[in-house]
């Protein structure tokens, strides 16, 4: 499950709740485990997937979400 971490106590629990549905929705399982932190309106995830393909795919299924100005992406690629 997805650890968050949050500026605003209580502001920013749907928003962060609203990423990790989205997020354990994914049928990439790297996808599901995936860190997220609010900072004012931008997301910024954090973890490790397998590929680039994932990685674009993580920011892709957050970046529509309603209040979501701007995603940084700084999950990193497995090199395993």
């Amino acid at each position: 499950m997805n650890r968050n971490r949050r500026n605003d106590l209580g502001a920013a629990e749907p928003w962060l709740s609203a990423v990790q549905a989205r997020l354990a929705t994914s049928a990439y399982p790297s996808l599901r485990k995936l860190d997220c932190d609010l900072q004012l309106d931008t997301l910024i995830l954090r973890g490790e997937v397998t590929n680039y393909f994932e990685k674009q795919c993580a920011q892709e299924l957050v970046a529509d979400l309603p209040g979501v100005r701007r995603v940084v992406n700084q999950t990193r690629v497995s090199h395993a």
